[in-house]
């Protein structure tokens, strides 16, 4: 079988780079952005999470998680970046070219590391999948922001730019990421500007022994930064450390009630990775949280809808937790292949999915109706 071109050189010079190169130039495009421009296809920027909380059609390729680097200005003990500071990233024109042969997406995340740290890479891409009608998405800890590169992804048509939000003091944060508190006050301007902008502004905390007691006051601090969708995610093991601060289920169960119970009434919930045993006494209150409309536990599409690609061709199941790799572009692979004709590594996890624990912590996740 023929593969095409710009599948198999990913390790081409203009593919992959090193870490030396330039990545926070001047546009590349000429492109003047204006405050408040709509996407170019003239489509309304998608909601958060549509692909998780809609309707699925099994095993067809909707959703591409790109982990355009792996670098990153942060030092986070929760993360579960895959080869992390691996000194790659995937540029622009290898990604497009990637997005081209896979004709079933609707939504592209663009994740890391810190993926702005290679800010003109992102904006090219986000440029090409508005033209397309394509979701957007960047994941990020804002520290690398500004008021001019915001409007450029608003002009642009970015989606959903997803910040990591752990902490409401500034000398908290300084500790325990170890930067200097003015990173703090950066961030947080920088969220303020982009929730007042067309993209969709979402702020995702952790559940882990450092938040276990202060969530709800992260949850109304974000919404004094006039953010309105906040993701919760479970804590999830990693292989790298198996991260002792990762809560006891019931104690899950306990952070997310509380959390429920203190909601800003205009506030929209997201609880991610949290595992949800149906035969379980947290199941009906589950059931019973998703009839407000604004507390919503998205099912997992790792597998059957989505897959990630590594910035050096590697493509997984999911990065997180304990990753598994079922396919490299560098030999060949096609993006919608592997979930039609399934490598025997993505069987045996869609296999176990719903009876013994996953990558991460997933066992079963409310499918919503």
């Amino acid at each position: 079988m023929a593969v095409p071109q710009n599948l198999v050189q990913l390790t081409s010079s203009k593919g992959l780079q090193a870490n030396n190169a330039q990545p926070n130039g001047a546009p590349s495009n000429g492109l003047q952005p204006k405050r408040g421009v709509a996407p170019a296809n003239g489509k309304p920027r998608a909601e958060f999470k549509s692909l998780e909380l809609g309707r699925k059609e099994e095993f067809v390729l909707t959703g591409l998680e790109i982990g355009l680097s792996s670098n990153c200005n942060f030092r986070c003990d929760y993360c579960c970046a895959y080869n992390l500071n691996d000194k790659l990233f995937m540029t622009a024109e290898r990604i497009i070219g990637i997005l081209e042969d896979a004709p079933h997406l609707t939504r592209v995340k663009l994740s890391g590391g810190e993926v702005l740290i290679y800010y003109d890479e992102c904006l090219e891409v986000v440029e090409y999948c508005t033209s397309r009608g394509l979701q957007t998405q960047i994941n990020t800890n804002g520290s690398l922001l500004n008021e001019e590169k915001l409007e450029r992804l608003e002009a642009a048509g970015l989606g959903c730019l997803h910040y990591s939000f752990n902490f409401t003091d500034r000398k908290e944060f300084a500790a325990y990421y170890k930067q200097p508190e003015k990173m703090f006050d950066r961030i947080e301007e920088n969220i303020r500007i982009s929730a007042k902008s067309e993209i969709d502004t979402v702020l995702e905390s952790v559940i882990f022994k450092s938040t276990e007691f202060s969530l709800n006051d992260i949850h109304h601090h974000i919404h004094g930064l006039g953010v309105r969708k906040h993701e919760i995610q479970n804590g999830i093991p990693i292989a790298k450390n198996d991260w002792e601060e990762v809560l006891p289920q019931d104690r899950v169960e306990a952070v997310i009630e509380r959390l429920i119970q203190n909601r800003h009434p205009d506030m929209t919930m997201y609880f991610s990775c949290v595992d949800v045993d149906p035969c379980g006494t947290f199941y009906p209150k589950v059931m019973s949280y998703l009839q407000s409309g604004q507390i919503h536990f998205p099912s997992c599409v790792e597998g059957r809808n989505q897959l990630h690609l590594h910035s050096n061709g590697d493509v997984l199941i999911c990065e997180l937790g304990h990753p598994k790799v079922i396919g490299s572009l560098v030999d060949g692979v096609r993006l919608n292949e592997l979930l039609t004709n399934k490598p025997q590594e993505l069987v045996d996890f869609l296999e176990r999915r719903n009876t013994d624990k996953c990558s991460c912590t997933i066992r079963t996740l409310v499918q919503p109706q």
